[in-house]
């Protein structure tokens, strides 16, 4: 039996516009008046509305498709948003929302919710003032949170803040973006993704700094007006020059492993000339035997090199001596010699019998 389609059905996208995952933190950094806003606003319309009324506009080579999707992704099924700023800039936004719709065709009311609080924008994230439950049930669910206009402060106070984003996605099984004009590298490092914005003087560029492969594509801005104000909107323009401002940090290195000593021999040398008596000997276990000077200390030493180190533990008599003494003189020997980085020597805890 053949499948039926429905006209205006759009799958789920894996990705929010293409670049945000739809968990976590994500962020929009740039510099007042690089076009955070006029951005954000269009990101916001475009999920709204899904892939089938982004609407089209005209290229300027008269073709249509440059509001298609989101700087070149689907968006793919209609996202529901819930956008909060601060009360100075809630007017601003809310235009330029309403500007890209415009510029994109939409016809209809869009599944946008935008809302400021009293007093300090951060200080409602931080203190759960906000009523994001209302939201919920007005939207019927909940695909994007968005708190523009947002700033770190002080050092002290990231933490702040970024425990309040971490709980806002802990209670709402849906991403947050913030946008910023400061983002902290410490912010950045936690992030799932982030976008940024540049301006210059043709428009500006917008990168992807992190999540998924990073990209950057250049942008400009329309005039439109609305209500009598003129507004404007964003124009998608081509790829560029990856160069974003923030970077992650380098991974540490993975520690190099010292390379293993391969020790051919193991030669004892007693302070006291003389040879060991078989009790001795048995006292010293895992030896390949004995040298008694330093000539034969250097011919051992010699005799081992091509295959590997000779290792040369120096054993005080029964009245203990001066065994650093005498293991300095045995490298200073080996030194002389050019034979130092073929022998290891060092110190026996244990010492000869008296009868020795």
């Amino acid at each position: 039996m053949s499948t039926w389609f429905k006209h205006g059905e759009h799958k789920r996208t894996a990705l929010l516009a293409g670049v945000l995952p739809r968990q976590g933190v994500h962020y929009l950094s740039g510099p007042q008046g690089a076009g955070k806003t006029t951005i954000l606003a269009d990101l916001v319309v475009a999920l709204a509305a899904g892939d089938a009324g982004c609407g089209l506009g005209p290229t300027p080579g008269g073709m249509l498709g440059s509001l298609g999707g989101w700087f070149g992704h689907n968006v793919g099924a209609e996202s529901r948003v819930a956008v909060v700023t601060s009360a100075e800039h809630l007017g601003a936004l809310r235009a330029s929302i309403d500007a890209a719709a415009l510029a994109r065709g939409v016809k209809g009311p869009l599944p946008i919710l935008c809302s400021a609080p009293r007093g300090s924008l951060v200080s409602a994230v931080q203190n759960a003032e906000i009523r994001w439950h209302n939201a919920l049930e007005e939207l019927g669910g909940l695909d994007l949170i968005v708190i523009d206009d947002a700033t770190f402060g002080e050092p002290h106070e990231h933490y702040k803040l970024t425990k309040a984003l971490l709980s806002i996605i802990g209670h709402f099984p849906c991403p947050v973006l913030v946008a910023v004009r400061e983002l902290p590298q410490a912010a950045f490092d936690l992030a799932g993704a982030v976008l940024e914005t540049n301006k210059d003087a043709s428009g500006g560029v917008l990168t992807l700094a992190k999540g998924g492969e990073g990209w950057s594509r250049r942008f400009s801005f329309e005039s439109i007006r609305l209500g009598g104000v003129e507004t404007r909107v964003v124009k998608p323009g081509a790829p560029t020059e990856f160069r974003p401002f923030h970077t992650a940090p380098a991974p540490a290195p993975e520690p190099v492993p010292e390379p293993e000593v391969l020790i051919v021999s193991r030669l004892v040398y007693p302070i006291m000339a003389g040879d060991p008596t078989d009790a001795e000997k048995e006292r010293w276990p895992g030896y390949d035997g004995w040298v008694a000077n330093h000539g034969e200390i250097i011919a051992a030493v010699e005799r081992n090199r091509t295959r590997g180190r000779t290792e040369i533990t120096v054993a005080p008599d029964f009245r203990g001596g001066t065994v650093r003494a005498d293991v300095a003189r045995v490298q200073t020997v080996l030194q002389s010699a050019g034979l130092a980085e073929f022998a290891i020597v060092i110190a026996s805890q244990q010492q000869l019998l008296p009868q020795y």
